[in-house]
């Protein structure tokens, strides 16, 4: 069963990491993750990188991503 505390995005592009955060593309909006928050079963955590960021949702709705 899903983590109901987290959400999946599919398609991101990380183009920036601040050391803090990394800047990412998400659902065609541009914002910072916090680095900390990311979860197990990402395959997005530098900057480069493509694919599936997991996230707390209430970081995700902080974001104005859900």
């Amino acid at each position: 069963m899903p983590d109901a505390n987290l959400v999946e995005f599919d398609d991101v592009d990380a183009v920036a990491d601040t050391g803090l955060a990394l800047i990412c593309v998400i659902k065609g909006r541009r914002v910072a993750v916090p680095s900390n928050v990311i979860e197990p079963g990402s395959t997005v955590h530098r900057a480069g990188d493509r694919g599936r960021l997991i996230i707390p949702v209430w970081i995700a709705r902080n974001l104005g991503l859900v």
